[in-house]
Parts: C-alpha cells; sequence; structure tokens
C-alpha cells in the first residue's frame, strides 16, 4: 500500500513541474530568437507563471540559459567518451573511427523528431558567434576534457602532422558540424530534395571522410622547432 501523498509532496512535485515548464519555454525561444531577444517577461509570458517562479528555480536569465546549455551539452560530451574509450579498447586508432566518435553523438543530439534536443543544435549555432566569457568557461568546462582526448586520438593517428595543422584542422571540425546541425535545410534546398540531412548515418557517410580527408591533407604549417639542450657544465677537474 502507497503511501498518502502529503501537502509536502504534492508542492514539490508542483514545483520540479514549473521548473520543468520554464526550461522548455525558454529553450524554445532562445532556440529561435538568440538569448539577447528573450527577456525573462517574454519566457514568463509564454510559460503563463508569474515572475518570483523564475527568479525562485533560476534567479537570472543568464542562469536559465546557461542551465539549458548544460542540460543539452552534457550528454554530448558524455557519450563521446564513452565511444572514445570503446575505441581504446581495440587500437591503434583508426582515424575515421575516431572521426565518427566525436561527431555523431552531436548530431544524433539535434535529433528533429526530438524538439529539445533540435533546439540545442540552433543553440549551438547562435552561440557560435558568442564571446561572453561565461559561456566559453561553460563550454570550456563541459567540452574541454573530451575535446582533448580526440585531439590525442587523432594525434595519435596522424603522428607527422604539425600542431598548428592539427588544431585548425579541429577547429574546422567544430565549425563544420555546427553548421551541419543547425542548418540541415540549406542542402535539402540546393539539392532540390535530393538529399536527407535529418537521416544521420547518410550525413556521416558523407561527413566523415571530408573530415578525414582535410586532416590527411599536406601539412601547410612548419613542425615547430624543440628548443636545443645545452650541455650540462662540467666541474673542474
Amino acid at each position: 500500500m502507497t503511501a498518502d501523498v502529503t501537502p509536502l509532496d504534492r508542492r514539490r512535485a508542483a514545483g520540479a513541474e514549473t521548473r520543468q515548464r520554464i526550461v522548455a519555454v525558454a529553450e524554445v525561444l532562445f532556440a529561435a530568437n538568440g538569448y539577447d531577444a528573450v527577456g525573462l517577461r517574454d519566457i514568463i509570458r509564454e510559460a503563463g507563471i508569474n515572475s518570483a517562479a523564475v527568479h525562485y528555480h533560476f534567479g537570472t536569465k543568464e542562469a536559465l540559459f546557461l542551465h539549458i546549455l548544460r542540460l543539452r551539452a552534457e550528454p554530448i560530451a558524455a557519450a563521446r567518451m564513452e565511444r572514445l574509450d570503446a575505441l581504446r579498447a581495440r587500437e591503434p586508432f583508426e582515424l575515421r573511427d575516431v572521426i565518427d566518435a566525436f561527431l555523431r553523438p552531436a548530431l544524433e543530439q539535434a535529433e528533429p523528431a526530438d524538439p529539445p534536443r533540435a533546439n540545442y543544435a540552433e543553440l549551438r549555432a547562435r552561440l557560435s558567434g558568442k564571446h561572453e566569457d561565461t559561456v566559453r568557461q561553460l563550454l570550456a568546462e563541459i567540452f574541454d576534457q573530451s575535446s582533448k582526448a580526440f585531439l590525442d586520438a587523432i594525434r595519435q593517428c596522424l603522428p607527422d602532422l604539425p600542431e598548428a595543422d592539427l588544431y585548425y584542422r579541429f577547429h574546422f571540425l567544430l565549425g563544420t558540424m555546427v553548421y551541419t546541425m543547425a542548418n540541415p535545410g540549406r542542402i535539402r534546398d540546393l539539392s532540390f530534395g535530393g538529399t536527407d540531412p535529418f537521416d544521420f548515418d547518410e550525413v556521416l557517410s558523407h561527413l566523415v571522410p571530408f573530415i578525414e580527408a582535410g586532416f590527411r591533407a599536406a601539412p601547410l604549417s612548419k613542425p615547430a622547432k624543440r628548443p636545443l639542450r645545452r650541455p650540462a657544465k662540467r666541474g673542474k677537474p
């Protein structure tokens, strides 16, 4: 026999429901209009709640936005590390597999059939031109570990690639990924409907070898010179 629901339980459930509604509404508004164009009043009006509820649960618009970003970004970073760990179990790494393991979780997070996940693609694209310290710090906190791990894996696949080239090409990988997530309709227009940008297996079948070819292109930077070590001074005989 289940215990009776207490007034405290009901308040907690109502509070959790209100919090979820705030997040759902704010995420849609931020994705559609961008951070700067959305005010707390817009969120309050759309969610049908009072202003005290937003301030109670999140405090500020920035805190709410960062909560949403963390909510969508952390599963991507975790999924990447899981996939990389699986690849480590059968080293040596294959570059194509490493790239697929990095890209697939982000593209799957942009699944259009799941609106909250699709909203992340818009949020991420809108962040690509932002330089706010708080957002950069949060993205670094969430993604730095996995990004550094993947950079190391790519480095193992391409040991002769200069460091500058490695970082530039990884940067271009990120840019291509964000655009692919956020603007799938463009390729459909250009191809007159001949492509399906929401079939992520199809997208990855083209994107992964494209990115791999970029990484394998001839180096453009000179290898960094290591500082010469001076011979240790010997004492007088």
